[in-house]
């Protein structure tokens, strides 16, 4: 069986953008979301489908200053959906291993576990879970390694 993702998302990447921080005006992190092409489409929301919402997060500061991607394997409550992510809608799937207020995290031998608290879930837009892991940018150098070190490894989650 071959297991086809497509991004669901806007044609372009969700990043945090602020005209108004100086930090926003030069952008240095990038997310794309996917999904399995062969789920069944949510009634309110045709553009998504049932199952795992899979995160790919390009960090060009990363750990230590060195850029980095992170996978994530997303499930969440769709009832909690009103509509498809858009670009600014970056920070929702950025906090989810950072806003330690927001969400239960733990890091174990490089792989991240994630669940919100309950107040949090409603805002994250019914988050049920997460799982990920981050590795240096540098590892992702041709197709071939895109295949195997970005969409194998994020059906492995």
């Amino acid at each position: 069986m071959v297991i086809i993702f497509f991004p669901y998302t806007t044609p372009k990447f969700l990043r945090w953008k602020s005209d108004s921080s100086t930090a926003g005006w030069l952008t240095n992190n990038f997310i794309k979301l996917y999904q399995f092409e062969n789920h069944t489409s949510l009634p309110n929301l045709p553009e998504v489908k049932e199952g795992p919402v899979y995160c790919v997060e390009v960090d060009l500061e990363g750990k230590d200053d060195y850029p980095e991607i992170t996978l994530a394997k997303l499930t969440y409550d769709f009832s909690q959906w009103t509509k498809v992510p858009g670009v600014s809608d970056h920070w929702i799937f950025w906090d989810i291993f950072r806003m330690t207020n927001s969400f239960e995290i733990n890091e174990s031998n490089g792989t991240w576990a994630s669940k919100p608290h309950s107040k949090a879930a409603k805002k994250y837009w019914g988050l049920q879970s997460a799982q990920g892991e981050s590795f240096p940018l540098i590892n992702v150098s041709s197709a071939e390694t895109i295949k195997t070190k970005i969409f194998d490894r994020l059906l492995s989650l």
